[in-house]
């Protein structure tokens, strides 16, 4: 591709690109601020259109989380008390980054603590259920 001309058609090799880049460390954003790469709405617009692109860029997003916590503990290690105040700052938005790409891995612990009370017969419950069972296979 020749230096300051974006592509907006799609290509697989295109599309490995970003999500390497992501993996190792840029978000779409600054991805995308690379003239040689596609512009954001190119890129949302490939996720719309191509499925498995939208997948691969998912997982990638969660590689892009794991390397922001590899990125927590580097920062934590090598805290110093006079880098401390700065050092808390960005491991702060690290792990407010790392939390809101990959939730499940990186994110709040959440526990519920739920007691669910039904009203009716089990008859009732088992007549629903097979209800829905016969409709399920058609």
């Amino acid at each position: 591709m020749a230096k300051n001309s974006r592509s907006s058609g799609y290509t697989e090799e295109i599309a490995n690109r970003i999500c390497e880049r992501m993996v190792e460390g840029e978000d779409i954003v600054t991805i995308c601020k690379d003239p040689e790469m596609p512009s954001r709405r190119t890129v949302y617009r490939w996720m719309d259109e191509y499925p498995e692109f939208d997948t691969q860029c998912a997982r990638a997003r969660e590689g892009l989380a794991d390397f922001e916590a590899n990125q927590i503990a580097l920062i934590a290690t090598k805290c110093t008390p006079e880098s401390a105040p700065a050092d808390r700052v960005k491991l702060s938005a690290l792990q407010w980054l790392a939390s809101k790409r990959a939730p499940k891995k990186w994110g709040e612990r959440v526990e519920i603590d739920a007691k669910v009370e039904t009203t009716g017969t089990g008859e009732a419950l088992t007549a629903f259920l097979a209800a829905l069972e016969a409709k399920a296979r058609g």
